[in-house]
């Protein structure tokens, strides 16, 4: 076998994977027979996008962004994030295509995710995973969705209630 080959896995020149090939023949048939031209593939989590946008804006040293599309969960988390002074300010445009959001960091920052698969959490679970999550007790968030609405996890401690697990920031 002369170096450089592989003998499990050939590449033939000018070959597409399938799954490739299927993404090509879909967006032919949506342009020919509906006149779409630049057809997106649908986004599955926003939340998680806007959250790792969030946390590449604070690594780069960027001052602000722009998510796309925005959700009210999105605003919902940002509300929280800006009350615990993560976030210096943000504010909604309507664009009629989903909506955008422009938000000015603050640079407190030093991780932010969303949390998967999005865990149940009753009231005396909450420690296993501020361990999991968090770098230290009383250090960060973990923002919590509750039949009371989206809080942090020290408010829920405080009103006695559970729900899922959705993001962390510390």
């Amino acid at each position: 076998m002369a170096p450089g080959e592989s003998g499990s896995c050939l590449k033939l020149k000018g070959a597409e994977p399938p799954a490739v090939r299927l993404w090509k023949d879909v967006s032919e048939r949506l342009q020919k027979n509906w006149g779409l031209r630049n057809y997106v593939k649908m986004e599955h989590d926003t939340l998680a996008r806007a959250l790792s946008a969030i946390r590449n804006a604070g690594v780069s040293g960027k001052a602000s962004l722009e998510i796309k599309p925005s959700s009210k969960l999105i605003l919902k988390v940002l509300e929280l994030l800006k009350a615990d002074g993560y976030v210096k300010d943000f504010a909604f445009e309507d664009n009629k295509r989903g909506g955008a959001i422009k938000v000015s960091l603050g640079g407190g920052i030093n991780n932010i995710g969303a949390i998967k698969p999005r865990f149940q959490v009753q009231l005396n679970k909450f420690e296993k995973f501020e361990q999991s999550y968090l770098p230290a007790k009383d250090f960060g968030r973990i923002i919590i969705s509750t039949p009371k609405g989206v809080m942090t996890h020290m408010e829920a401690k405080q009103k006695k209630l559970g729900g899922t697990l959705i993001a962390y920031v510390y």
